[in-house]
């Protein structure tokens, strides 16, 4: 869990690694690095911060390379 400190924020993930960033530049330079690097690689807008749960619950996928990170 994480403090709410953003509207929202960017997840980019791969295989065993994940990034989260709530500037979508910065997140969208990440995901076309570790596009080259890693093949399989996603990035997500996370939004709706739940105050219970201590996170973002709704996501969205707006980049996609490769098959879905294990």
């Amino acid at each position: 869990m994480y403090r709410q400190e953003y509207e929202c924020m960017y997840h980019i993930f791969s295989d065993n690694i994940d990034e989260w960033t709530p500037n979508l530049k910065e997140a969208k330079r990440i995901y076309n690095k570790w596009k080259k690097e890693y093949t399989n690689v996603r990035l997500y807008k996370e939004t709706n911060w739940d105050k219970e749960e201590g996170l973002f619950i709704d996501e969205d996928c707006l980049l996609s390379n490769g098959s879905f990170p294990f």
